[in-house]
């Protein structure tokens, strides 16, 4: 990098007609300055500038290098720039893997204005029950329901999620009304499969928190 700066000090003392004028202006003294276009033609191993009292010009070789290097150093300013400019928007597409239900009536909603802040962003959003491989289907964000699993996915908990275990009338009616939740064991339960199989463990809590 230093080799680059000094480059561009190179190119500025040729567009500004002094060694001064350029120093001013990159906030440097003239004496730093020297040094570095000094240091600059001892790494290339020619004479760039033919200076005296009155007069600054470059030398065939001073000119040869402005000629064919100052393209070069405009290409990395502006991808400096775009790399920053990169940094500071959100860019790419956005792959998210949510809950079917959920997604339409809490995400989906909030699409809209989300992409309105952030132009550049495209968003690819799964809607599946299922408990997807995060890592291996290649998805960036995934909001799910229930119990995370070990993993070293970075979680979050965003609230609470209260479940009741409901049965119809006639499936009462039919098999009878479960008393204490062992009767369970003896009852036809809907299970969510997930990539390990069933979650077929249920935590229970009574109305008073038990």
């Amino acid at each position: 990098m230093d080799r680059i700066a000094d480059f561009q000090l190179f190119l500025r003392v040729l567009d500004l007609g002094s060694i001064s004028a350029a120093a001013r202006s990159l906030d440097l003294s003239v004496a730093a300055a020297s040094q570095r276009l000094k240091r600059l033609e001892q790494t290339l191993g020619v004479k760039l500038l033919h200076r005296s009292t009155r007069h600054l010009r470059a030398t065939p070789e001073g000119i040869a290098l402005a000629e064919q290097g100052r393209a070069l150093i405009e290409d990395l300013e502006a991808l400096t720039s775009s790399l920053r400019k990169a940094a500071k928007d959100v860019t790419g597409t956005l792959r998210v893997t949510v809950p079917a239900a959920f997604g339409r009536q809490y995400i989906s909603p909030l699409l809209p204005r989300f992409l309105a802040r952030h132009p550049a962003l495209r968003v690819s959003m799964d809607m599946s029950d299922m408990m997807q491989d995060m890592v291996g289907e290649g998805f960036d964000l995934g909001i799910r329901i229930g119990r995370l699993d070990d993993s070293n996915l970075i979680a979050r908990r965003l609230t609470g999620n209260r479940r009741l275990l409901c049965a119809s009338p006639a499936y009462l009616k039919r098999r009878g009304r479960p008393k204490t939740p062992a009767d369970l064991r003896e009852h036809d339960c809907l299970l969510q499969l997930g990539p390990k199989g069933p979650r077929d463990q249920w935590v229970l809590t009574s109305p008073e928190g038990v």
